[in-house]
This record gives C-alpha cells, sequence and structure tokens, in this order.
C-alpha cells in the first residue's frame, strides 16, 4: 500500500501543474451495446452465483451474477482488502446491493490478496468486463460501471484507479479506507474533476476511522463532490452483515442518477 501511496502523491503533484483531456482510444472499459435483447418475462438462470472470470491459466477476477433477473442489469466494481478474496468482496456487495448488479471483483495479484500497479488492475477490470459482456450477452446493461466500491485496502486502490488510471465511476463507495489518499492536498479537487460526483464514505470501528473521514468529508464536500458518511458498526475492521445492512440503507442514495439502477429496490 505504501507503494500506491507514494506513487499517488507523485501523480497529485503533477496533475496540479498540468492536466490534459484523456485520449479516446485509451479511454477505460470501453462500453458495447448489449448482443442481444432479453426476453421478456425470462428470468436470468442456468448459472451460479459466483463464477470466475478468466482462464486456467490465470483468472482475472469474480463476478456475482443477478440470478433471476428479467431485465438488463448494470455493472459496478467490489474491490477486496488486503488479505481478503475476490469471492468474499463479491458476496460482501452483492448482499449490499441486494443481488441486483452484476458486481465485478478483480483477483489482484498472483497471490489473491494485494493488488499490482492500478494500471495492471485496470488491464484486468477491462479484460473481466468484457468477458462477463460477452458471457451473459443480453443481460449487462450498455454502460460502464458507475459505481466503484472498495473496503479497506480496496478503498485506497479504488481512489488510485480513479486519479492513475483512465477508469471513471461518478458515484464511489469507501469502508475503512483510503484516508491517506484523501489527506493528500489536491486528491478531492482530482477526484471530482475525473467525475466523482458522489462518495459514501462508512466506518465500522471507532477512534481512526469516523476522525479520518470527518476530515475527508470536508475536503471532498469543498471539492463540490456530495458525501454521505455513516457509522456502519461500532466494533471490528470488516464487511459483516451489521455494515452490509448499514450500507444497503444508503445505496439508493448512492445510485441515484446512475444509468441502469432506476430500478433497484428499496432497501
Amino acid at each position: 500500500m505504501h507503494r500506491t501511496l507514494v506513487s499517488l502523491a507523485a501523480l497529485v503533484l503533477l496533475a496540479c501543474r498540468h492536466t490534459t483531456a484523456p485520449d479516446p482510444a485509451e479511454m477505460a472499459i470501453q462500453a458495447e451495446p448489449a448482443v442481444a435483447a432479453v426476453d421478456a418475462g425470462v428470468p436470468l438462470a442456468d448459472h451460479d452465483w459466483l463464477e470466475p472470470v478468466g482462464d486456467d491459466a490465470r483468472e482475472l477476477a469474480k463476478v456475482s451474477v443477478p440470478l433471476g433477473a428479467t431485465t438488463q442489469r448494470p455493472v459496478m466494481i467490489g474491490l477486496h482488502g488486503a488479505g481478503d478474496r475476490a469471492e468474499w468482496s463479491c458476496g460482501e456487495w452483492r448482499g449490499v446491493t441486494h443481488a441486483f448488479p452484476f458486481v465485478v471483483c478483480p483477483r489482484g495479484d498472483r497471490s489473491g490478496y494485494y493488488y499490482d500497479a492500478p494500471k495492471a488492475t485496470q488491464a484486468d477490470l477491462q479484460l473481466a468486463i468484457g468477458e462477463v459482456r460477452n458471457r451473459f450477452a443480453g443481460w449487462v446493461g450498455p454502460h460502464d460501471p458507475e459505481l466503484l466500491a472498495g473496503f479497506s485496502m480496496g478503498a485506497t486502490e479504488a481512489i488510485a484507479l480513479l486519479i492513475q488510471t483512465d477508469l471513471r465511476a461518478p458515484s464511489l463507495a469507501l469502508v475503512e479506507g483510503g484516508y491517506e489518499s484523501l489527506a493528500f492536498a489536491g486528491v478531492p479537487g482530482l477526484l471530482a474533476a475525473r467525475g466523482v460526483r458522489r462518495v459514501l464514505l462508512a466506518c465500522t470501528t471507532l477512534g481512526y476511522c469516523p476522525t479520518h473521514y470527518a476530515a475527508a468529508k470536508q475536503g471532498l464536500e469543498r471539492a463540490g463532490i456530495a458525501v454521505h458518511f455513516i457509522q456502519a458498526a461500532r466494533r471490528d475492521h470488516g464487511m459483516y452483515p451489521e455494515v452490509t445492512e448499514a450500507l444497503a440503507k444508503e445505496w439508493p442514495w448512492l445510485s441515484a442518477g446512475r444509468a441502469g439502477w432506476e430500478s433497484l429496490p428499496p432497501p
């Protein structure tokens, strides 16, 4: 994580001096229209709720499948914490979103516990989302993922992805992480410049997390980003049921206005 923070700090300094429009040819995760229309009233079935993405040589990610869907569903990205697993992340964000979207959870580095450089994670995401679109042709909405969520180290990685790559997500959920990144002068402004419009901050512990997220909230709001903070729990650092339930109550606010999320059922 220290390597990510150092590179993030250097990038902030460069970006504050000079910014350029991204090259359309290099934009991340290009949206493609659905290959086939969904048959009205026929639910998505014949799949497991969680499936691997990639091949035997290299697993890129896991995907949570919205079984029972009868309409196209959006894609979101869920980033696991240090020492966690992609499958855990997909299960957690599946719970938060009531299995409404396709949740793509990158595996990370070869160990599956951490991440390589953000551009490597972005490349994996591009390939993984492309495979999900092909595998579930007609079921995946045509828009790029507009929600990005991360827990602990995944929260830090989410911020790095938005600043160091061409990945864009107007709505961002950060749980118990990313404090150091958000504390860098200029980071809130860079996130706003990258198109972030809403941020949900959630703590599961007391002390360090709420104190630092309170400061982050002020900085993000000064940059013009709408922020909700919740104390999702008051005990351990983790994504346990109490936390997912608290996040689920805030999700309609975070997903409001995002393409494909209009029919998200109420919590």
